[in-house]
């Protein structure tokens, strides 16, 4: 009889390998080999089934509480959450960009404060706020070194010093708010070079001899005209004449009066100004009849921040259609549509992601009463925290419904929401602290925004997980008591109904709930088991990686102004005009001089004039925009001056002439023949990749430090510094950061993993799995058109964190089925991969919405993450499936001590594939875990 069976068997098997549903590489005895007992396993095999044992454990005595005591859970969790969210009364947001973005101990943060504190108001190294106006005839194809252009000019700017603004019910013009050099207001326009008088310029011959006379004029004073920032699209003979231009650019500077307002700094009088000033330049660029063919682009200082922060404030409510659309997927995908009213789950998904927005509201109030900085930054974490939440309540749902449909008194309410906790709180534990550390390792970065977003992301995720085990699943279980009692769901009806089996509350004919499970059955996992489609994948994917890995070989670390400007922006063409034909002079940049130089001292003049030609000749500085005031002051033919006549000079010629200069002096309050600080001034050339303006401002570091007068007076007391340079340490530390933070998030992911999956094999496999979706995800980016930045860098982390899911819960599900390696593939997949399904489309819901951005931060995580959903699923639910069920890591189950129970734990819906597979199946090894 044994030898008829076996053959029976055989023959069987035969003719289904013929038909590729058995793998016939994984037809052996393999799974008559006894199972590696206690004593023979290592270490971190021992540590991970005693941990597996508590957490089983662990979860089934909670689930017996929250399914006997759903009230009482909910109500003390809610409470917890009243009593954190105080804290969001200290709440205060940071947009100091020095605040948000660079790190504190860099040596322009040390420079800054010394300019903030003596050039100065002690908030802002800036005095003045610019207004700019850029003018292009013809969209850049007609010259405008024209006297009909030159009129226009005028025109125009006669009728911006006209503009006024009402602000607290007075009426400010600008000449009243205007920064001024002496007792003029400070403006920057080619008009100065010819005196803002038409006779200069009534000729094409006049206007050609002055832009190439030596320019200077009486409007100008000492200073010296730099054509570069006036004119763009400058075009020279070979004599180096100028002989055309395409752009104008005119500049008028506001006093800057910023003072604090919680952790903001504004100057709301100047910003009413702005306001005014930027429509009266709007409607110069409208009125085609006084302006024809003109396009007047424009920039105030409030202009960045306003088109930013609006481009996300506006967007927040995207967050709104997120919430909506999860809703409606998680109760379409959640409700059991085949048992009418009695398998609606409306109120299960409210409350699921009401634990969401709890756990929300308890990371901002415990974080900000904790005193941990807040930013517009935070604004992306409830995306994060709304995929995550929704993935969990799908995990625990999923387990519950692979539950038996038994009969209350058969099975009550309480033992099933211990063995639905005991069954889906383990894999959601591993998420959640592999998720949690990946972001506590990212908070040790030095930039504090992405430093503090991962404090809060760390803190989110590790109350939402404690929300949904207590909050969400006293939900459940109170939703249990309402079918027993055979009522509606309370979103449908709330009151008893006599419920027709099959039908739903509106009367609708039942439908099939395995409509997923059958396509992940059949056009998923079983062509799986086929050696060629392994085979296939195997290859498919190798071929991703390499592509992946050429990306991440190319990507760099690159910030580009216009990527967070919005589409539509005005600032959208100043930012074009600025790149097309302002190619010469770039960011301004000072070189300043601390206490203790003695500029009375004729020893001291040729150590300054040294400084100026350094300051001149550096590579990457505008070798036409330097200034220096002791220069030009030494040089003036009204002053023969000595040692003993140098201050009454000075002083002299700062009221006169030299006006312009006044702002780049600083006397001592109490001795005006002491200076206590001086800075010539100039502009780097202009620069468009990041690399080469990191290389300006280290050039200019290291030439300044050569200078004689440095050697004297000590490398801090000289110094270049502008505020474009917070910036560029930026970019210095972004690429190491990213490299950095990923790595350590990547050791704390392997430990943990390796600390919950339990098999080592299993482990590497899912490690190796979540680095080939990090990787692809940095790669792809690069293809995409995206780079390393200060947003993308965050999202890496965010990333990193929720590929992790996908890869885990497969793992972890595998390992607790026995049989054959496909068959535990095919199981995990229809078993818990439905819920890692459901869990990433409700992911993808949460930020699809954000392609419909315009905000360039909710653009790139949408990217980011799009491309985190497609590797991480394809990984998680194609790839390694594939490679566990090659390797077939030793499984092992769970006993509770009740067979029963143990029966119903490791219970999961039949699957085709196994009915046609053999009998025999590797033992698994059995953990004790008693209830």
């Amino acid at each position: 009889t044994d030898l008829h069976s076996s053959r029976e068997a055989a023959r069987e098997a035969s003719q289904l390998a013929k038909l590729h549903v058995l793998n016939p590489l994984k037809m052996t005895e393999e799974n008559d080999k006894a199972p590696p007992t206690e004593e023979k396993m290592g270490f971190m095999s021992n540590l991970g089934f005693k941990t597996s044992q508590m957490l089983h454990n662990s979860f089934y005595r909670l689930g017996e509480v929250v399914g006997t005591y759903p009230w009482r859970v909910i109500g003390i969790t809610t409470l917890l959450v009243v009593l954190c969210g105080l804290g969001l009364s200290q709440l205060e947001e940071e947009t100091r960009e020095e605040k948000l973005w660079v790190p504190p101990n860099t040596r322009a943060q040390a420079d800054k404060r010394f300019v903030d504190s003596t050039y100065g108001n002690g908030l802002s190294e800036s005095i003045y706020r610019r207004n700019g106006i850029y003018v292009t005839v013809n969209g850049g194809k007609d010259d405008v070194l024209e006297t009909a252009q030159f009129d226009l000019l005028l025109k125009l700017h006669n009728s911006m010093l006209q503009v006024t603004a009402e602000y607290d019910g007075r009426t400010y013009t600008y000449s009243e708010l205007c920064y001024k050099r002496g007792n003029e207001c400070d403006l920057s326009s080619v008009l100065m070079l010819f005196d803002y008088d038409p006779a200069n310029w009534n000729t094409k011959e006049k206007i050609m001899a002055k832009l190439n006379s030596n320019g200077t004029s009486a409007a100008m004073g000492a200073q010296t005209f730099n054509i570069g920032r006036a004119l763009g699209g400058l075009t020279y003979d070979g004599a180096g004449l100028v002989t055309g231009a395409k752009a104008f650019s005119s500049s008028y500077w506001l006093a800057n009066n910023e003072t604090k307002h919680g952790n903001e700094f504004r100057d709301d009088r100047a910003r009413a100004f702005e306001d005014e000033w930027l429509d009266a330049a709007a409607a110069a660029d409208k009125d085609n009849t006084a302006y024809p063919n003109w396009t007047v682009d424009r920039i105030a200082e409030r202009s960045f921040s306003d088109e930013f922060g609006d481009a996300i404030t506006s967007d927040i409510s995207l967050l709104q259609v997120a919430i909506l659309l999860n809703l409606s997927y998680a109760t379409l995908m959640l409700s059991r549509w085949s048992k009418g009213c009695l398998g609606f789950r409306g109120m299960v998904v409210v409350a699921g992601v009401a634990s969401v927005g709890l756990a929300i509201v308890a990371t901002y109030g415990l974080c900000a009463g904790l005193g941990v900085m807040f930013s517009p930054l935070m604004n992306v974490m409830p995306f994060l925290i709304l995929g995550l939440g929704v993935d969990d309540m799908f995990v625990i749902v999923n387990s519950l419904d692979s539950l038996p449909d038994l009969a209350d008194e058969e099975m009550s309410v309480p033992r099933r929401m211990a063995l639905t906790l005991a069954k889906a709180g383990p894999s959601i534990t591993l998420t959640s602290l592999t998720d949690f550390f990946a972001f506590l390792v990212g908070s040790n970065t030095s930039l504090p925004a992405l430093s503090k977003f991962s404090i809060y992301c760390a803190v989110g995720i590790l109350i939402d997980f404690a929300l949904q085990v207590t909050f969400f699943c006293g939900w459940l279980a109170i939703d249990l008591r309402r079918k027993a009692q055979r009522k509606g769901d309370c979103l449908c009806c709330c009151a008893p109904l006599e419920i027709v089996e099959g039908q739903t509350c509106c009367g609708c004919n039942k439908k099939d709930d395995e409509t997923l499970r059958n396509a992940v059955e059949y056009g998923l996992a079983i062509p799986l088991t086929k050696p060629a489609v392994k085979a296939a994948v195997i290859v498919m994917f190798a071929i991703i990686a390499g592509v992946g890995i050429a990306g991440a070989a190319s990507i760099r670390a690159e910030a580009d102004v216009n990527d967070f400007i919005p589409s539509g922006s005005y600032l959208r063409g100043f930012f074009e005009v600025y790149y097309d034909q302002f190619t010469t002079t770039g960011e301004p940049v000072q070189v300043y001089l601390k206490q203790g130089v003695n500029y009375s001292e004729p020893a001291t003049w040729p150590m300054m004039e040294e400084l100026y030609e350094t300051f001149k000749t550096t590579d990457l500085v505008d070798s036409k925009s330097p200034q220096s005031w002791i220069k030009t002051f030494l040089a003036s033919p009204n002053y023969t001056v000595t040692s003993e006549s140098f201050y009454t000079d000075l002083h002299h010629f700062l009221e006169h002439e030299g006006s312009y200069f006044t702002a780049d002096i600083v006397f001592d309050a109490n001795n005006r023949n002491v200076v206590t600080s001086s800075r010539l001034t100039g502009n780097h050339i202009q620069l468009e990749k990041s690399a080469d303006k990191v290389d300006s401002m280290d050039n200019l570091r290291s030439s300044i430090k050569k200078t004689n007068i440095s050697d004297v007076y000590g490398d801090e007391s000289v110094f270049p510094y502008t505020s474009a340079y917070l910036n560029y340490e930026q970019y210095k530390s972004i690429e190491g950061e990213a490299t950095m933070n990923l790595t350590l998030a990547m050791v704390a992911v392997s430990i943990i993993v390796l600390m919950n999956i339990i098999n080592p094999l299993a482990s590497i496999l899912v490690i190796l799995s979540v680095g080939m979706v990090v990787m692809n995800i940095v790669g792809y980016m690069y293809w995409w058109g995206l780079n390393i930045d200060s947003v993308t860098v965050i999202m890496l982390v965010l990333a990193l964190g929720l590929s992790v899911d996908y890869s885990a819960h497969l793992a972890h599900g595998f390992m607790h089925k026995y049989g054959t390696g496909n068959e535990r593939m095919v199981e995990a997949l229809c078993d818990i991969g439905i819920a890692v399904i459901n869990g990433a489309m409700s992911t993808f819901l949460a930020v699809a919405v954000l392609g419909f951005s315009a905000s360039y931060v909710f653009q790139a995580f949408f990217k980011q993450l799009f491309l985190c959903i497609t590797f991480g699923l394809s990984h998680g639910l194609i790839l390694l499936p594939v490679l566990l069920s090659i390797t077939t890591p030793a499984p092992f189950k769970v006993t509770t001590g009740n067979a029963d129970d143990d029966r119903h734990l490791h219970s999961s819906r039949s699957t085709s594939f196994r009915k046609h597979t053999s009998a025999s199946d590797r033992s698994p090894v059995e953990l004790e875990v008693r209830s």
